[in-house]
């Protein structure tokens, strides 16, 4: 007979189980240190860059742009930009952006998570500016708290990569692989969705 403490076990026991494959994943699919990019930015130039794309993502929300035209996407959604990963010229970057967003069917906020992707305008009448490419790197996953959502964002892009590539039989490249930004997948996917 199955009772509640047998219930919370099996609970337990899964989430452990899932935990375990996910960390043996990311060992073994994370970026060889000898490929990882190894960039510097003055911290006053990724706050610029920071202030600069919040406010361009919260304007493509509130234009309500696919991928964000739900009703749950709206003037109240807050943007944070989580991490900014360059190239090695600074010239492009991915974006790990978490937005807490209100649930109007279960009324609770949430936390949801993409991965955009810009190119460096440096139109001399615009100052340097970033133009967004319309894909996004990531299907919406709400989670309950921001650092469980900054954690899927992460281990997608920093580890599954290479392991959906493996499950593929293609080659693919994580985010903080140097390698990436001259890839098929970068050049021939990303680069042709264009901006918003």
């Amino acid at each position: 007979m199955w009772n509640k403490w047998t219930l919370v076990s099996c609970a337990l026991a899964v989430q452990l189980l899932s935990c375990n494959k996910d960390e043996r994943v990311r060992e073994r699919f994370k970026t060889q240190s000898k490929f990882r990019c190894q960039i510097v930015v003055d911290r006053n130039q990724y706050e610029h860059d920071s202030i600069l794309l919040v406010k361009k993502m919260s304007s493509i929300i509130e234009d309500k742009e696919d991928p964000y035209n739900a009703l749950a996407f709206d003037k109240n959604t807050i943007v944070n930009i989580d991490t900014i990963l360059y190239d090695s010229q600074k010239r492009h970057c991915a974006i790990f952006v978490i937005l807490k967003i209100y649930e109007p069917i279960t009324k609770v906020w949430v936390y949801d998570g993409l991965v955009h992707f810009a190119e460096l305008d440096s139109n001399p009448q615009d100052s340097l500016n970033w133009d967004i490419y319309a894909y996004h790197g990531a299907i919406h996953i709400n989670s309950e708290t921001y650092e469980k959502m900054s954690y899927i964002l992460r281990f997608h892009n920093l580890a599954g990569r290479s392991y959906t590539g493996y499950l593929n039989n293609r080659q693919e490249f994580n985010l903080d692989d140097c390698r990436f930004w001259d890839s098929l997948h970068f050049k021939d996917t990303i680069q042709q969705e264009g901006f918003y």
